[in-house]
């Protein structure tokens, strides 16, 4: 019988083998050989001799018999009850029998098994697989006998082995930890049957996504790339699931402009669906047209919320603040609400319905020029106020201030901010001392009224005067407490035709709208391209391009989220500008409209469509994006601050006084006095500038004034002290 050392170093060679991989797992292998004390002759006569194919140093044999007079037995000493995989070991020739008839006797019966010795010698042959109990035993021994169904053959008696395979372990394991779970779940051993095939799968956490599998020994499993796959159990393993984390998807202005003359800001019902399709579709930012006029002889105009100044929408009620409902949603979904401004538009009737104070002062309109001194007349089809008066001025800004103080808003956007024809701009009262001609003719000294068109200096003026509006709002709105702060302040801008070679020669700035120099400046946060060209058309298509090429460098060092007509494009369209735009390097884009989503049949009528939502998430916005970050407006990261300020003399604010900080270039107050100096170099601790101003014969000397990187800082200035 074979001694435990024997079997112990049995043991030990076959965890060296599986460690060096030829052994598929840990196994307990008893092998009794002729020569051992398990093996024994119970009757008969059996010969000793050597042959080819023989385990170890010799074997045994006996002539058979039709009658079976002879029989040996092996009686190994199992070192642990289970099941145990049965072989037998001979070396075969053409005069052995062709069944050697073997006998297992098991724990709970026997099996006579019959073995063809003319083959397979020199081999282990199994005879099957049976349960014994641990210990030596007459239940657990294998017998062979010299009977056979041909006499004078050589039946032989060598080696059995007795062999255990170890169940193999599957352990599930995760890479990064937490980036995923697997199924089964991580952890583990789980005992599997040996080369038993095992269904796996893997799924991603959050910002993860599946990679790859890894198997630590063994065979790999059936497909390393798929993540539901199986492992076959050859062997104990661990097998990781590797997920790799998806980059950060870099930050985009996602937005649509939500309009007034359609479906979707009117009631609560309405602003919850359009928040629930910004989120659908990955959105984060929506520009809700809270003013697209002045008055509210029916819903669509008027102010979208609690106005203290402007006619109130018929939408606004003791119970409902539209903009104040569109606030919480948007911010409890993580989406930013800006506030879209249609500028100088008023009314379409006289006199502007519900708003009073604008009835009382007829002289802040503008009107053609063929029409001076004639009251309100219309610029084209609306009534506009006259964008070089103080007063209309002062009357736009006190909106913006309004909505700051009161609305934790994410940003103003303006919308025509800009002439809509150039034959205006001259005064509804030629007796206005403050109208934008009366003004034009204080500054440069001329009598005339000029011609609406030829006139560069005349033109010149009508773009400073809208340059101003720009400008102030610029400083006055971080100068207002909001827990929104930074608030982005942008413009919608004309990009009509194919993009110039130079803006000058643009409609923009045609129409008095100098867009680029609002940008070069920093008076913008960012500019929103209303490239309003379909796709389909092969020359829009290419106008499109042009301008998304041209807005990326007349951007300077603030951004660009370029405007696109879902109105007047297929889906597929849309998304192939908008793609074009982000390769491009804009920083986002925006959708127009919110409610028109898709012109299907490419005929220019464009349709309400609410498939758009899933169908932008799955072909563009794949997952939701952080809006980008204005580093010009923290002091962390930004190497410029602006001054600002409002130039007096004798308590009355001085018109086009020079202004200027340090050896920057000089700028010029505009009527109500207010001077705004950008783009100032400045660290975040402050840095010191002397700050002159000067108007005819009167001047002032500030010094000492600090400036910090990111901010905006005040310093008044008073002439003739």
């Amino acid at each position: 019988m074979i001694s435990t050392s024997r079997f112990l170093s049995r043991l030990v060679v076959c965890s060296m083998v599986w460690f060096l991989g030829a052994c598929p797992v840990w196994a307990a292998e008893v092998i009794v050989d002729n020569t051992n004390s398990g093996f024994k002759v119970v009757s008969g006569s059996w010969s000793t001799g050597t042959a080819s194919g023989m385990y170890g140093s010799n074997y045994r044999y006996a002539k058979t018999s039709t009658r079976g007079t002879s029989l040996v037995q092996w009686q190994p000493v199992i070192p642990t009850a289970g099941d145990y995989q049965v072989f037998v070991w001979y070396p075969a020739a053409s005069n052995r029998p062709t069944d050697a008839r073997f006998t297992v006797y098991y724990n709970g019966g026997s099996q006579a098994v019959a073995v063809n010795q003319t083959i397979n010698g020199g081999r282990w042959v199994q005879l099957g697989t049976f349960n014994f109990a641990a210990g030596s035993s007459t239940n657990g021994r294998v017998t062979l006998t010299n009977l056979t169904s041909i006499s004078n053959k050589r039946v032989a008696a060598d080696a059995v082995r007795f062999y255990k395979p170890e169940l193999p372990s599957l352990t599930m394991a995760v890479s990064p930890a937490g980036a995923g779970t697997t199924s089964p779940p991580a952890g583990g051993p789980y005992t599997k049957n040996l080369n038993e095939v095992v269904a796996i799968s893997a799924a991603p956490e959050a910002g993860y996504v599946f990679s790859h599998w890894t198997v630590s020994a063994g065979s790999a499993v059936a497909d390393p790339n798929a993540a539901s796959t199986t492992v076959t159990m050859d062997q104990s393993k661990t097998v990781t699931a590797e997920f790799a984390e998806i980059p950060a998807v870099p930050p985009q202005l996602r937005a649509f402009w939500a309009d007034v003359f359609h479906y979707g800001l009117q009631n609560a019902s309405q602003i919850d669906q359009m928040i629930s399709l910004a989120v659908q579709g990955n959105y984060n930012a929506i520009f809700a047209e809270v003013l697209a006029y002045h008055d509210n002889p029916v819903g669509s105009h008027g102010a979208y919320w609690r106005s203290n100044i402007v006619a109130r929408s018929s939408y606004v009620t003791s119970s409902f603040d539209p903009l104040a409902y569109m606030i919480q949603k948007a911010h409890a979904n993580g989406i930013e609400l800006h506030c879209w401004l249609v500028a100088f538009r008023v009314s379409t009737a006289w006199p502007p319905v519900g708003n009073s104070f604008l009835t009382s002062h007829p002289e802040y309109f503008m009107v053609p020029r063929a029409s001076i001194g004639a009251g309100p007349v219309k610029v084209g089809s609306d009534y506009v106020l006259d964008p070089g008066s103080p007063d209309a001025q002062e009357y736009l800004v006190s909106i913006v201030r309004e909505l700051v103080t009161n609305y934790e808003i994410d940003g103003i956007n303006w919308d025509y901010i800009r002439y809509t024809q150039t034959d205006a701009g001259y005064p509804a009262d030629s007796s206005y001392a403050n109208s934008g001609l009366k003004r034009f003719q204080r500054i440069t000294g001329r009598t005339d009224v000029p011609a609406a068109t030829g006139d560069t200096q005349w033109n010149d003026f009508r773009r400073r005067t809208i340059d101003e509006l720009v400008r102030r709002v610029r400083a006055e709105i971080p100068s207002i407490a909001n827990p929104r702060q930074p608030l982005r302040y942008t413009a919608d801008l004309v990009t009509w035709g194919d993009a110039p070679s130079s803006f000058t020669s643009s409609s923009a700035y045609t129409l008095f709208s100098n867009w680029e120099y609002w940008l070069r400046m920093g008076w913008l946060d960012g500019g929103v391209p209303m490239c309003y060209d379909r796709e389909y058309n092969s020359s829009q298509a290419l106008y499109y391009r042009h301008w998304v090429d041209k807005c990326m460098i007349w951007r300077y060092d603030r951004h660009m989220y370029v405007g696109q007509a879902a109105y007047l494009n297929t889906m597929a369209g849309s998304v192939t500008q908008m793609a074009y735009a982000y390769n491009k390097g804009a920083e986002g884009t925006s959708n127009y409209s919110y409610y028109v989503t898709v012109d299907a049949n490419m005929d220019g009528t464009g349709e309400h469509d609410t498939a758009w939502y899933p169908y932008v998430e799955a072909n563009l916005f794949n997952e939701p994006a952080p809006t980008p970050s204005m580093p010009w407006r923290s002091p962390a990261t930004a190497a410029e601050g602006t001054l600002w300020g409002r130039v007096t003399m004798g308590g009355a604010p001085v018109d086009d006084a020079v202004v200027q900080v340090g050896t920057l270039t000089a700028v010029r107050t505009d009527a109500n006095g207010y001077y705004v100096v950008t783009l100032i170099p400045a660290t975040a601790s402050g840095t010191n500038y002397e700050v002159n101003a000067a108007s005819g014969d009167s001047s002032a000397t500030l010094t000492g004034v600090q400036v910090v990187a990111g901010d905006v800082r005040l310093a008044d200035i008073v002439l003739g002290q």
